[in-house]
């Protein structure tokens, strides 16, 4: 007698799955209801439960040796997994979910196996695209762990629109600055202003910025080399005080903080620019125009999991040579 076994992360694959267990029979791809796909601190995944989410797996049909083999992979005598017993379809069948429910950034090419597998079983492509944002630089649920401790009005001239700017200019920036480390400049947008206490000066809130950039990464939770992490700590507790650089991603990352000058209606001081993509004209208005209306890209919120409420969204601003 076989036991169902429904799927979800790496061990949809079918070359893993031959190694792990030899004599189990792949069934269909399937849709577990009411469970959401999630990496976990461990970089695994999980399943978190979500009244009205939809996880896409594959069924597989397990022996007992098979299910025996699998324990062990997954860890369930160490308490890295539990066994659980969940509706797939009409029946009941066996689910794997760790024990590390916080999420956190994937291991390094463990996304790619789950996305290539789910390729080739001819999974949706929109439950293909949920995956796929566990592997963004800045995943929605960084967004939520970072707003959650963020102390000032959400709406406010310092808030996630202000931090969406930020990035589009960052990036813009950076696609005109060889050497400029994209991860960095989209972590700096997203970091540089989230400890601030108040929107007047606030002095000190970049280095406290540095240090919960610091703390996150010594809980795993930003998954950089030692070097890109150096630059966005320096970025962080820099960009307040005035200076300018020489290293292409640190300028990038304070002079798109500084063209977004332009939604408190001040233009950016040149000699206070560090690249030279920052002084082109066209970059200016692109990013003042951007910021005096406080537009953000609807599609750059929806990349960071932030409702339009929650930002003020329009289309993404064109150059302009006004």
């Amino acid at each position: 007698m076989r036991r169902r076994y429904f799927a979800y992360g790496s061990n949809i694959c079918r070359q893993q799955m031959a190694q792990r267990c030899p004599t189990a029979e792949p069934g269909d791809v399937a849709a577990l209801a009411d469970w959401r796909f999630r990496i976990n601190r461990r970089g695994v995944a999980t399943l978190v439960f979500e009244p009205g989410a939809v996880t896409a797996g594959v069924l597989w049909h397990l022996t007992a040796a098979c299910e025996a083999a699998l324990d062990r992979c997954e860890g369930v005598e160490r308490n890295v997994y539990r066994k659980a017993a969940l509706t797939v379809g009409d029946a009941p069948a066996l689910v794997y979910l760790a024990s590390e429910e916080h999420p956190g950034p994937p291991r390094p090419g463990y996304l790619e196996t789950i996305l290539a597998a789910a390729q080739q079983w001819g999974i949706a492509p929109e439950r293909r695209e949920e995956i796929a944002a566990w592997g963004q630089t800045v995943a929605p649920w960084l967004v939520r762990t970072v707003l959650a401790g963020y102390q000032l009005d959400h709406h406010g001239i310092h808030g996630p629109g202000h931090w969406l700017r930020v990035r589009a200019n960052g990036l813009a920036l950076a696609a005109q600055t060889p050497g400029a480390d994209v991860r960095v400049v989209e972590l700096f947008a997203l970091l540089h202003d989230c400890r601030r206490q108040h929107d007047g000066g606030d002095h000190g809130h970049g280095a406290r910025a540095a240090a919960y950039a610091a703390t996150l990464a010594e809980d795993g939770l930003l998954r950089l080399a030692a070097e890109p992490l150096e630059r966005l700590l320096a970025s962080a507790a820099g960009h307040e005080l005035g200076k300018v650089s020489s290293d292409p991603t640190i300028g990038c990352c304070w002079d798109a903080d500084r063209l977004e000058l332009s939604r408190l209606g001040r233009r950016p001081v040149a000699r206070l620019l560090s690249t030279a993509a920052a002084h082109d004209p066209a970059m200016q208005a692109q990013a003042w125009r951007r910021g005096r209306d406080r537009w953000t890209d609807a599609a750059a919120a929806a990349a960071w999991g932030l409702a339009p409420e929650a930002v003020a969204v329009g289309r993404a601003s064109r150059p302009t040579h006004r």
